[in-house]
């Protein structure tokens, strides 16, 4: 599926059978040309080779709150 498609570069899973089975994943990506990573809870398949970490799928990073106030205006003198 990922072959067969220019415009995607990943596929992301969440599914616990894909984690307990990454191995066997893993081995079958690198095998037909692709690359394979456990990020905690997840797994990635790519096109291109993927970092050690990932920090947007870790569970134990705090996630930061943006707000944004109106915007302030400015005078010259």
């Amino acid at each position: 599926m990922l072959l067969r498609n220019d415009k995607d570069q990943e596929i992301v899973s969440r599914d616990k059978r894909d984690r307990r089975n990454f191995e066997q994943l893993s081995g079958l990506a690198k095998h037909v040309g692709l690359y394979c990573e456990l990020y905690g809870k997840v797994v990635i398949g790519s096109k291109v080779p993927l970092p050690n970490y990932k920090p947007d799928l870790d569970d134990k990073r705090p996630q930061r709150e943006v707000s944004a106030g109106p915007p302030e205006r400015y005078s010259r003198f």
